[in-house]
């Protein structure tokens, strides 16, 4: 899995991003947060750009911090009709404090 911390502090209104490892064989990413609503909104997409070899494309994750407090951020990789990932990911503690 690409390099992604374990812990990350942002302040209100604050954004950050990762690119994440490729997925392939019906497997995507996405996040999931878990911890009080609103905190955060957190998502994960198609990175920009040219589709690489063998038609694979990589994934974006991005965080926006919204209110303080903390929760974390679950990153994993899933098929679309799984509801939770398998070993490949990582949780990230994020904590949102006021600007």
């Amino acid at each position: 899995m690409a390099e992604l911390p374990r812990e990350l502090e942002l302040a209100v209104g604050e954004t950050w991003t990762a690119q994440l490892d490729l997925s392939g064989g019906g497997y995507r990413w996405h996040a999931d947060v878990v911890g009080d609503d609103g905190i955060v909104e957190a998502a994960t997409d198609y990175a920009e750009g040219d589709v690489t070899e063998g038609g694979w494309r990589g994934d974006v994750a991005t965080v926006r911090a919204v209110r303080p407090g903390s929760v974390d951020v679950r990153l994993a990789q899933r098929r679309s009709w799984e509801t939770s990932g398998g070993g490949d990911g990582q949780s990230i503690r994020v904590t949102v404090r006021p600007t």
